[in-house]
C-alpha cells in the first residue's frame, strides 16, 4: 500500500512571504499547516507593493522553497505593471460583463507555470486562495476544488461605495459588486468547500448561494512571535497596524485622524500616534503634519512599535473577514479598541477583551479609558492574551483546515472505491461555461437581470407564507444604494450594443423629493441591522407623487411573492386616503395596469382619521378602473415607529379567477381569490417601492425598507 502523502495544489493570487500585510500573513500560515500533511505545489503571482523589485522577488521565492514541496516562478499581475492592460482589462468586463479579476488574473505566463506543476504533479485537491482566480478552475484537474474567501468580495465592494459620494468610481463599484454576487451565487454551490474567514461571512455567502458548503476557519497569530516581552509601554502611546494600500485601512486612518484622534489629544497633550504600515510619501507627510501622529511607514517586526502602546486603535468601517492586526495585538497582551466592522467575526467581548465602540465620540473616550484607567487596561490585556492563544494560535486553526481537507479527501476515496463520479469538479467545469457563456448573454442581449436569477431560500430568513415550488429572485439587505436605471456603465453598454441597459439588480431614481434616499443606521432593524434604506420626503416635493422610486425587473411572469419590513417614521403625516402608497407590481405591456400596496384609515370612508392604518391592495385597470381590496380576514394595525413585515402573494387570472393574498406580522389579512386581471396584459414585470403620498408633508418624514425578498414560481 501506498505511504505517498496527499499532493494539493494551491493557486494564490499572491506571493506570502514576507508575511507581513494580512492576506500575505494568512496565506503563508495556512501554507505552512498543510504542508504537515500534504506535499503542496504553490502556483502564485505576485504583487509590486508586496515585493517591487527583483531582489526582494528573488528572496521571496526562495524563502517559500524552504516551506513547501514546490513553488512555481511567480508570476506578475499584468495590469500592475500596465496602464493600457488596466483600462483593457475594465472595458471587457464591462463589456462581457464578466467580473473584473477574471481579466486582472489572465497571464500566458501563469498558464504555462500552472500545467507545468500538475504535468508535474497531478494533485489530489486543489485550493484557491481567491474567488479572484476563479477563471483557472478550468485547467486544474478533476478533484475536489476549495475556495478561501478572505472577505464576501460583492459585499464588501458594496461597502466601500457606500463610503464614496455618487460618482462614476461609485457606480463602477456597484456594478462590479453586482457581478461578483452573481459569481458567488452561481459557482460557490459547485465548489467542494468554501473556506470562510468567520461564521458571520458564511452565513453571508450561504445567503448569497444557497447550498453552498462552507467551513469557518478564522484567521490566526503567531502567539509564540507575538507575545508580551516585558518591555514597558509608553505612557499615553496609541498605535494602528496596517498599510495603506488596502482602501479599508487608508479609511480607518482618515476616519481617525480628522475625527477621533483630535478629541484624544485635546483630552490629553501626553498622547502620541504611531502608525505602522507602508503608505506613500506624501501621504506619511500629511500624516506627519497631525499633532502627535508619527508615521513610521512599512517596517521589517512590528513587535517593538506594538510593545510601546498602551492602546492599539481598528477604526476600521469597511471590510469583511478577521483583523489580524486584532489577533497580532492580542497575542502581544495589548488592549484594543474597535469599530463592530473591525472585530467582525471574532470573539470580541466587550469589556472583556476588547471595547468595541462605532463612532467617533465613543471611541476617543474608550481609548482615554483604557489610557488612564491601568486596572481596565490590565483585565483587557490579560484576556486579549488568553483568546488569541486558546482560539486563534496557528496552530489551532492549522488543526481545523487540515481535518476538513482531509474529510474531503476521505469521501473522494470512498467516491472512488464505491464506483461512484469521482469529479466534484465536471459540475464545476460546466457551470464555469455556463456561467462565462451567461455573463456574455446577458449583457449582449440586455436580458434578465444577472445578479437577480431565481434560486431557493433566502438571506432574510425562510420566507412564512411563501407557496411550494417557488424559488428565490431577489434577496435585497438594503445595505446600498443602487444605481440608476441608466448608468455610466450601461450607456457605455448601450453604446457598443445599440441596446437600453437593463439592470443586474435593483435601481434607484430620485423624483420629486429634494433629497436622495440614502441608507442608514438602526439598530432595532428586524432583518439586517444596522443598514436600513430610507426613503426621504420633504416638504417641497410634488402633490400626488413620489419622492423616489427603487425598482426591480421581473422575467415575465403570473405567479409573483414578496415580502419586506418596513417602518414610517414617529411624525408620520396622514394623507386624505391614508398614509400613502408603498410598492407597486407592474403590468406587461406597459399601460395595462397596475397593482399596489398602500396605507389605508380605519375605516372606507375616511371617517375615522388613521393612524393607526391598515394595509391593503388597489389595482387600476379596467374593468375596476381603481378599486381597493381592504382586509377581509382581518386587521393588523400599523402605528408610526414600528416595524412590520409585510408578505403579498399575487396570481395572475383574467376570467376572475386571480388571487391578491397578504399578511401583515405573519397573520393573514386579505384573501381575494376573484381578481380580474386585465385580458391584454401578460404578466407582472417589474416590482417597485415608490411610496407615493397625495399631500407634502409639513417637515420631513421617512419610511425605512429593511430587508425585501421576492420569488417565483418555478425555475426561469
Amino acid at each position: 500500500m501506498s505511504t505517498a502523502r496527499p499532493r494539493l495544489l494551491f493557486l494564490s493570487q499572491c506571493l506570502p512571504y514576507p508575511p507581513h500585510s494580512g492576506v500575505a500573513a494568512r496565506t503563508y500560515n495556512i501554507l505552512t499547516q498543510l504542508q504537515q500533511e500534504y506535499d503542496v505545489d504553490l502556483v502564485a503571482f505576485y504583487r509590486r507593493n508586496h515585493q517591487p523589485d527583483r531582489p526582494s522577488l528573488d528572496q521571496a521565492w526562495e524563502a517559500l522553497q524552504r516551506y513547501v514541496a514546490f513553488v512555481a516562478e511567480p508570476t506578475p499581475i499584468p495590469s500592475e505593471h500596465s496602464v493600457r492592460r488596466k483600462i483593457w482589462d475594465h472595458l471587457r468586463s464591462v463589456v462581457s460583463g464578466r467580473v473584473y479579476t477574471y481579466y486582472e488574473y489572465h497571464s500566458r505566463s501563469f498558464a504555462e507555470r500552472l500545467r507545468a506543476a500538475i504535468r508535474a504533479h497531478t494533485p489530489d485537491l486543489v485550493h484557491l486562495d481567491s474567488l479572484d482566480l476563479h477563471r483557472w478552475l478550468r485547467a486544474v484537474p478533476k478533484v475536489p476544488v476549495t475556495c478561501t474567501h478572505h472577505d464576501v468580495d460583492s459585499d464588501l465592494l458594496r461597502r466601500r461605495a457606500r463610503h464614496l459620494k455618487r460618482s462614476p468610481q461609485r457606480e463602477y463599484f456597484l456594478f462590479q459588486a453586482s457581478r461578483i454576487e452573481r459569481l458567488e451565487r452561481e459557482l460557490c454551490p459547485r465548489l467542494a468547500l468554501n473556506v470562510m474567514m468567520s461564521e458571520v461571512d458564511a452565513r453571508k455567502l450561504r445567503a448569497r448561494a444557497p447550498g453552498a458548503p462552507t467551513i469557518v476557519v478564522p484567521n490566526g497569530t503567531d502567539t509564540d512571535y507575538f507575545q508580551p516581552n516585558g518591555t514597558m509601554a509608553i505612557a499615553g502611546r496609541v498605535v494602528f497596524v496596517g498599510p495603506t494600500h488596502s482602501h479599508p485601512n487608508r479609511d480607518a486612518i482618515e476616519f481617525l485622524l480628522h475625527e477621533i484622534w483630535p478629541a484624544i489629544r485635546a483630552a490629553g497633550g501626553s498622547t502620541s500616534l504611531r502608525l505602522i504600515g507602508g503608505s506613500k510619501p506624501s501621504d506619511q507627510m500629511r500624516y506627519n503634519a497631525e499633532s502627535g501622529v508619527m508615521a513610521l511607514g512599512h517596517v521589517p517586526d512590528i513587535r517593538p512599535a506594538l510593545s510601546e502602546a498602551l492602546c492599539c486603535v481598528v477604526p476600521i468601517r469597511i471590510g469583511g473577514g478577521t483583523r489580524l492586526k486584532i489577533l497580532d495585538a492580542w497575542a502581544m497582551g495589548k488592549a484594543v479598541v474597535s469599530t463592530s466592522i473591525g472585530c467582525e467575526g471574532l470573539d470580541a467581548i466587550d469589556g472583556e477583551n476588547i471595547l468595541i465602540r462605532n463612532t467617533p465620540d465613543a471611541f476617543a473616550d474608550a481609548v482615554l479609558q483604557v489610557l488612564s484607567n491601568a486596572a481596565l487596561r490590565a483585565g483587557l490585556e490579560r484576556n486579549a492574551r488568553e483568546t488569541a492563544v486558546t482560539t486563534y494560535s496557528w496552530k489551532a486553526v492549522g488543526r481545523g483546515i487540515r481535518s476538513a481537507y482531509e474529510k474531503l479527501l476521505d469521501r473522494e476515496h470512498g467516491a472512488i472505491l464505491g464506483n461512484r463520479p469521482r469529479s466534484v469538479n465536471r459540475p464545476l467545469l460546466a457551470s464555469i461555461g455556463t456561467l462565462a457563456i451567461g455573463m456574455a448573454l446577458a449583457t449582449l442581449s440586455c436580458g434578465t437581470p444577472a445578479s437577480s436569477r431565481a434560486q431557493s431560500g433566502s438571506g432574510a430568513g425562510p420566507p412564512l407564507h411563501e407557496p411550494a415550488g417557488f424559488v428565490q429572485f431577489s434577496d435585497q439587505p438594503w445595505d446600498a444604494l443602487n444605481l440608476p436605471s441608466l448608468s455610466i456603465v450601461g450607456r457605455l453598454q448601450a453604446r457598443l450594443f445599440r441596446r437600453a441597459e437593463q439592470q443586474p439588480a435593483w435601481s434607484y431614481s430620485r423624483r420629486t423629493s429634494s433629497k436622495d434616499d440614502d441608507i442608514v443606521e438602526d439598530v432595532d432593524a428586524p432583518r439586517s441591522p444596522p443598514q436600513v434604506l430610507r426613503i426621504i420626503y420633504t416638504p417641497d416635493m410634488a402633490h400626488d407623487a413620489e419622492p423616489s422610486v427603487h425598482w426591480i425587473a421581473l422575467p415575465v411572469v403570473r405567479q409573483v411573492y414578496a415580502a419586506w419590513w418596513f417602518k414610517l417614521s414617529p411624525n408620520w403625516y396622514p394623507n386624505p386616503a391614508g398614509g400613502g402608497k408603498i410598492s407597486f407590481l407592474q403590468i406587461t405591456p406597459d399601460g395595462q395596469g397596475q397593482v399596489y400596496t398602500a396605507l389605508y384609515h380605519p375605516s372606507d370612508d375616511g371617517s375615522v382619521q388613521g393612524p393607526p392604518f391598515r394595509i391593503a391592495a388597489n389595482t387600476e385597470w379596467a374593468p375596476y378602473g381603481q378599486r381597493v381590496w381592504y382586509p377581509n380576514v382581518t386587521t393588523t394595525w400599523i402605528n408610526p415607529g414600528e416595524w412590520h413585515r409585510v408578505e403579498f402573494y399575487w396570481r395572475w387570472g383574467t376570467a376572475g379567477n386571480g388571487i391578491i393574498r397578504w399578511w401583515v406580522d405573519g397573520v393573514l389579512n386579505g384573501d381575494h381569490r376573484t381578481v380580474a386581471y386585465p385580458g391584454g396584459g401578460a404578466g407582472f414585470s417589474q416590482f417597485e417601492f415608490a411610496p407615493t403620498i397625495q399631500i407634502p408633508p409639513p417637515t420631513e418624514q421617512y419610511m425605512y425598507i429593511d430587508h425585501t425578498y421576492i420569488s417565483i414560481a418555478g425555475v426561469r
